[in-house]
């Protein structure tokens, strides 16, 4: 996670004694989405269960879309509307300023947090609602954290003015699999002499009917919603800098830029660059349709997240590799993940999933060697 703090008394959550006989953590959370997909369902889930429902308190769900005029009736309009029926316990607002008005100041001794999982173009103003109008002091964004870096400079002087912890969520920085292959890498430099060949991989679960859908939410484009991850490890490991990076080298071969629902965006991208003066260079292979899964290829051995991830290969081998994984197998993924966060008791109440759909393309390929 990157983190940014503001100066002054300001209190910082790590402060604050949040057991249940004691002062409580606050918690907004700006953007619910879809249930059973979206990432900020997943986040609301995950503190609604333990051992965070001990540590926090939810007093307010935004949800800017569902409830509101613009939102489409459909299916998923209407698991929205069975989620909030199934949660009267929570308060499910349109605004940052209609929760506002409901909401009581925070209390001496309490921090207000907020995480906010919105659509990217929409960070910016729903960052100035959570502290402008809700009083947080604790703010944890969804990368890329917002869509311009006139909007990231916009935050950072907001949380500063105001004095708000601000963590962007790249959870890869530090992921087990990011370390396992950084110590490969070390070992294999030292055991051959020369660096070896680095490739930051990144896979999603779509297939071309849902491009339309995929490209409209994730906008501003796959390098704001896929590869900043990657570019945030070249970052901290690599030493890849905006001033500093040369011989960038874009593979068309094996990259797709195409048309969906009348957006111009990347169905997948691969491309090499130094990162910096006298360092080697790194490859990235991002692909919306390569399964689900994040990696590191260090001279063909690949160090994946997901036991095991999903992967798969196109039988059309004049393609690239890749795949649709469709949604069932997707939030199963989700459910496997909430179950083991809690305990037992939780995790017999949770209704059956249910069973993950086959693959809709089978592999032809036989697995890669995975760490």
């Amino acid at each position: 996670a990157t983190a940014r703090r503001g100066g002054g008394s300001g209190r910082a959550m790590a402060d604050v004694d949040a057991t249940p006989a004691g002062n409580v953590v606050e918690v907004i959370f700006i953007g619910c989405g879809r249930p059973n997909f979206s990432m900020g369902w997943t986040h609301l889930e995950q503190m609604l269960r333990e051992p965070l429902a001990s540590l926090a308190a939810v007093v307010g769900v935004v949800e800017p879309y569902y409830l509101s005029e613009a939102c489409v009736p459909g299916e998923d309009a209407e698991l929205f509307r069975e989620y909030v029926a199934a949660h009267k316990d929570l308060r499910f607002v349109p605004s940052c300023t209609a929760l506002a008005k409901e909401l009581p100041a925070v209390a001496p001794g309490r921090v207000r947090a907020a995480i906010i999982s919105t659509r990217t173009p929409d960070v910016l103003p729903a960052f100035q609602g959570a502290v402008l109008e809700l009083g947080c002091r604790a703010v944890y964004l969804e990368k890329p954290g917002a869509a311009t870096v006139a909007h990231l400079d916009d935050i950072a002087q907001l949380a500063e003015k105001h004095q708000v912890d601000v963590v962007v969520g790249y959870n890869r920085n530090v992921s087990l699999h990011v370390r396992r292959a950084l110590a490969f890498a070390k070992e294999r430099e030292a055991d051959m002499g020369t660096p070896p060949s680095v490739t930051l991989l990144h896979g999603n679960p779509f297939c071309d009917k849902e491009m339309n859908e995929v490209f409209r939410r994730c906008r501003p484009g796959l390098f704001y919603d896929m590869a900043c991850h990657e570019l945030a490890i070249a970052v901290g490991f690599f030493g890849l800098t905006a001033a500093g990076y040369s011989e960038l080298r874009v593979d068309k071969a094996s990259s797709l830029q195409a048309v969906h629902g009348g957006i111009t965006d990347f169905v997948r991208a691969a491309f090499s660059l130094r990162p910096a003066p006298g360092a080697e260079p790194i490859g990235f292979q991002i692909d919306r349709q390569a399964g689900s899964f994040n990696g590191i290829d260090v001279d063909g051995r690949r160090f994946l997240s997901g036991e095991p991830p999903l992967l798969y290969t196109n039988p059309l081998q004049s393609l690239s590799s890749h795949i649709a994984l469709n949604y069932d197998q997707y939030v199963e993924a989700k459910r496997i993940f909430l179950s083991a966060l809690a305990p037992v008791n939780a995790r017999a109440a949770m209704p059956a999933a249910a069973p993950a759909a086959a693959p809709r393309v089978a592999p032809t390929a036989p697995a890669p060697s995975i760490s």
